[in-house]
């Protein structure tokens, strides 16, 4: 697939994997630091079971990566975390997307993310985002030294929020990108595709280099 598509202009990059964290064993102790879940027990992951180990699924994203980068060495590589919070070491977090941590789990050193993607939503029941939410900080906070896209957020869950504050906040916070959920528009937690176009079109013709730069796109 990765050989086929390798000259289609229209692939931005490659998600290994979406929200590993739905299926982590969240209660797993290890003396590799990289496969001690612990920190995240009280944090909602495993929503979806206790099945894998950090270890198990960091391994497959390191050889997926790895064998893509090998492909096509142009390719940008990413894998979407359910939270930031598996994905710094800010407060007491982990970033176990880390090349360390990669690398630890499937000793392929070609098998590492070009950048960081991320998602939020805020707590249905209050309506606010978490304190690790991209909408509460400033990129750099997170300590990661590689891009960072906030690739799951809309106006549905979005904290009282309009999309175009959403969106802005993204440009202004030093963020690499901000990817609304989802284009189909199906399911209850998603915007419709016409308020996506208005949080998309609210930064068109942007142009602060000090910020996100130029926005050059036709919607």
């Amino acid at each position: 697939m990765v050989k086929a598509l390798k000259d289609q202009p229209a692939l931005a990059g490659w998600d290994i994997i979406n929200e590993m964290e739905g299926v982590l064993n969240p209660n797993l102790h290890s003396s590799e630091p990289c496969f001690d879940t612990t920190f995240l027990a009280p944090s909602g992951a495993g929503w979806k079971g206790h099945i894998h180990s950090a270890q198990d699924l960091l391994r497959f994203i390191n050889w997926q990566a790895a064998a893509i980068r090998k492909t096509d060495p142009q390719a940008l590589v990413t894998a979407g975390s359910w939270n930031p919070k598996s994905n710094t070491n800010m407060n007491g977090m982990k970033n176990l997307y880390s090349d360390h941590c990669l690398i630890r789990a499937g000793h392929d050193n070609a098998g590492t993310l070009n950048f960081y993607s991320t998602h939020t939503y805020d707590n249905k029941n209050t309506h606010q985002y978490d304190s690790y939410s991209p909408f509460k900080h400033n990129k750099n906070q997170y300590g990661l030294g590689k891009p960072l896209i906030i690739a799951e957020f809309n106006q549905v869950r979005g904290g009282h929020h309009s999309i175009e504050e959403l969106f802005t906040y993204a440009y202004y916070h030093g963020y690499a990108g901000a990817w609304s959920w989802h284009a189909n528009a199906d399911g209850s937690d998603t915007d419709d595709f016409p308020t996506q176009q208005r949080g998309m079109r609210s930064l068109r013709g942007k142009n602060d280099q000090n910020n996100g730069g130029l926005i050059n796109i036709t919607i």
